[in-house]
């Protein structure tokens, strides 16, 4: 997908071209507001709701800006929107003053989960780091994985598998947020 071409297609108006991007970030943002918000329905209904101010704003957006970030910031902008709907923002807001950050709370919780992911996976065996890297960050299935490797798919599995079992033994509770930022390429 040639993004500088689809931005200014969108930002002139263009609904095939506005339906490419849809289509290729929809399942991403889905999962990302989904473990926000724990809250399928919730999150359906945010997922929706940015690509919605996408179109709406379509206007404003720049051939040179940087989609993946204006779309990641959109999303988190909704949850936390939900967030203070349901009183949440108290709660929040508390938190963040106990930590007295010079950095936002979010930045730093963010940078925090991206540090601890990200040695994870640069501990991992090569062979596992590289078909992880191409399963989560690249999104590719594991019967292209295996393909390009010449692996078998029962290979590919396992390795997919046990990556995620370390990731998920040094994440824990953080497991599905530094999932949800491998899938906006936010870890390396």
């Amino acid at each position: 997908m040639d993004i500088r071409h689809d931005i200014a297609a969108i930002a002139a108006g263009s609904i095939k071209a506005f339906e490419k991007l849809y289509v290729a970030y929809y399942n991403k943002v889905l999962t990302y507001t989904s473990i926000l918000l724990q809250d399928s329905a919730k999150a359906e209904d945010v997922t929706q709701n940015v690509f919605l101010k996408l179109w709406r704003n379509r206007d404003r957006l720049k051939e040179d800006g940087q989609l993946d970030s204006y779309i990641y910031i959109t999303a988190r902008r909704a949850v936390l929107d939900v967030f203070r709907e349901e009183g949440y923002a108290v709660k929040y807001q508390e938190w963040a003053k106990s930590k007295q950050m010079e950095e936002s709370p979010d930045a730093y919780c963010l940078k925090e989960i991206e540090s601890i992911a990200a040695s994870v996976i640069d501990g991992m065996p090569p062979r596992r780091k590289e078909i992880f890297i191409m399963s989560r960050v690249e999104g590719l299935q594991a019967k292209e994985i295996a393909e390009k490797l010449g692996l078998s798919v029962h290979t590919v599995n396992k390795h997919i598998a046990l990556a995620l079992s370390m990731l998920k033994e040094k994440m824990g509770d953080f497991l599905p947020i530094a999932l949800a930022l491998l899938y906006f390429d936010r870890i390396w």
